[in-house]
């Protein structure tokens, strides 16, 4: 029944570069389970093709899921738990078994061959380039003594008014506000301050770096913000933030919240469970030495991204991902 569907993945995978080399690494065959059918896809050398029935102990990684979960996934608009083979994974509806690492590394590869990723070049959203112009936008470094330690922080801002200061998530950085900063509905009535944590995008890491583990928590990024607004001498500002930095709007309003105009949180949470990895334990699959942790964290990230979003925005929100 949905042999085609699984013949135009392979058929678009070939026809992209992108997925064919991550395919180089080493050979595997995928088993699909669709409902009592079974399909097998082998890669040879970044090359991809339907096969039969493989020999026993062939088989590298098995994905099993009900008809109407793999119907739901190959609609043109799939609803949310079923836009990519990992979002699957997450709600529970994929079952996903045998040499899981594998699936891990070459995730962002399945997910741009099973189409649930614009292809870059697909041109379907693609608009005429503005003419060439400088953005009004102003980055500046400032010298943060926070905490006994001395961090360079670089931020972005552009507007007057109210103060709005804005949050990344983790692992990314302020690019991910370029839009605000553009906007002149905004920016005419409020001053758009967007820092980047440091260990993040401009940012650098505190002296005496020595390989220690890095951790952000949420009360490091609480602490990092109130040591922003002091420095920047915001008074009564607006924040707002999303992932790790809507649950840290959350934590400011409920500790600081007289220090704040309003809170804005996007995907907020007082609390977040880390997840299991790919060998079923709480350490972070993307810290893996066996693991591309950076197209792991771009396919993550593509599990919770709207399947209809414009594709040059998802690209770019993908690419942050693969440069953190």
């Amino acid at each position: 029944m949905f042999e085609d569907k699984f013949a135009q993945a392979v058929e678009r995978a070939n026809r992209m570069p992108g997925v064919r080399y991550r395919g180089l690494a080493r050979d595997w065959i995928l088993e699909f389970g669709v409902g009592e059918e079974k399909l097998w896809l082998a890669n040879t050398a970044g090359e991809y093709a339907l096969c039969g029935q493989p020999a026993d102990g062939a088989v590298t990684v098995r994905l099993e899921a009900g008809m109407a979960d793999w119907t739901k996934f190959f609609e043109p608009l799939p609803k949310p738990g079923y836009q990519t083979l990992n979002a699957m994974v997450m709600i529970g509806v994929l079952r996903l078994s045998g040499e899981v690492l594998v699936f891990h590394q070459y995730l962002l590869a399945l997910e741009l061959m099973f189409g649930r990723l614009p292809m870059p070049d697909s041109g379907n959203d693609a608009a005429p380039p503005p003419p060439t112009s400088i953005e009004p936008v102003v980055g500046r470094y400032m010298n943060l003594n926070h905490q006994g330690q001395s961090y360079r922080i670089y931020f972005e801002e552009a507007g007057e008014g109210i103060p709005l200061l804005c949050l990344h998530t983790a692992g990314a950085d302020g690019r991910q506000y370029r839009g605000l900063l553009n906007d002149s509905a905004i920016t005419d009535r409020f001053r758009v301050i967007v820092f980047d944590l440091p260990r993040h995008g401009k940012s650098s890491l505190a002296p005496g770096y020595g390989g220690d583990q890095y951790l952000l928590t949420t009360d490091a990024y609480v602490d990092i913000v109130m040591a922003m607004v002091e420095a920047l001498r915001l008074e009564q500002p607006v924040v707002m933030g999303c992932s790790i930095g809507g649950r840290a709007v959350v934590h400011l309003a409920l500790r600081h919240g007289r220090e704040f105009r309003a809170a804005v949180g996007l995907q907020s949470a007082l609390y977040a469970d880390g997840g299991e990895d790919m060998s079923g334990n709480s350490a972070s699959s993307i810290f893996r030495p066996d693991a591309n942790g950076s197209e792991i964290g771009a396919a993550l990230v593509a599990a919770i991204m709207g399947p209809d979003s414009p594709s040059a925005d998802r690209w770019e929100t993908l690419w942050y991902y693969m440069q953190g």
